[in-house]
């Protein structure tokens, strides 16, 4: 007898699990016509679905700190399955450790597999990992001022101001605010006056903006000599779970003169008559 070989399609509605039973029943003759009775063979295969597919515990996304934080993708795990993680959402190459500590971004991929069957879900769930660089940066200058000598002016006119904040980070930064409280204790400087290129209200990456304002000096100031002020910005870059601050400062120092000079003339009517 030579082998037996044969298939069976299922055409149920749901897909079928649990016991599949194969039943093979033969017959036929041997030696000199002599009759087999009729033999049944039967077996019994179990048949697996794959897995579902493990549900993102969600991207994470964080500026860096110092030292760099380690961040790690999370899953909800199966019940009754094992993770194993991939660098692609097919194919792929197994991860052992699917964490990120480093500046950048990276997506790893989970995928069930059965702990009885060996069966791997048929999707995997994709988790994104990514540390920003988060950096702003402001610089304050007075408009002719004299880094070498002093400067004339008096109480009463005005000291000329020129900001400048630029995002050198790789991620937008947004509700941006400038603040110099010697020139206006309570509200932060308008602006900005340009470098917003496409209006959005977003210090986006790379962008410089610039900002004006003055300050009136007072006889105090000429006093001290100098007028010296600090100026701030800050702003917040969204992560996944929380909102991250970011800010700088710059200080500038104006030097004022404080020569005082006084001309005395002398003068007479020409009367000298009475002197003695």
């Amino acid at each position: 007898m030579g082998d037996l070989s044969g298939s069976f399609t299922y055409t149920g509605n749901d897909p079928f699990q649990g016991d599949f039973k194969a039943q093979l029943t033969y017959n036929g003759t041997y030696n000199n016509n002599c009759n087999l009775p009729p033999v049944t063979v039967e077996s019994e295969i179990q048949v697996y679905l794959p897995p579902e597919m493990p549900t993102s515990g969600g991207d994470q996304a964080e500026c860096a700190s110092s030292p760099i934080q380690t961040l790690t993708a999370q899953v909800v795990q199966t019940p009754g399955a094992s993770i194993v993680w991939y660098d692609a959402p097919t194919g792929g190459n197994v991860v052992p450790d699917p964490s990120l500590s480093s500046i950048g971004s990276e997506t790893f991929y989970a995928e069930a597999v059965d702990d009885v069957s060996g069966c791997a879900s048929l999707d995997r769930a994709p988790v994104t990992l990514t540390i920003y660089e988060c950096n702003i940066v402001i610089e304050k200058n007075a408009l002719n001022n004299d880094p070498n000598g002093c400067n004339a002016v008096p109480a009463g006119q005005d000291i000329d101001y020129a900001f400048t904040v630029t995002n050198i980070g790789n991620v937008e930064i947004t509700d941006v605010e400038l603040n110099d409280p010697l020139i206006d204790a309570v509200n932060p400087i308008p602006g900005p006056d340009s470098g917003d290129t496409n209006n959005n209200g977003i210090l986006d990456v790379g962008e410089v903006w610039t900002y004006t304002a003055s300050y009136t000096v007072t006889q105090p100031d000429i006093v001290n000599g100098q007028v010296v002020n600090v100026a701030t910005v800050d702003g917040n870059v969204t992560g996944s779970s929380a909102s991250f601050n970011v800010n700088d400062d710059d200080t500038e120092t104006f030097t004022l003169c404080q020569n005082a000079e006084i001309e005395i003339t002398k003068a007479t009517d020409g009367d000298t008559s009475n002197c003695n």
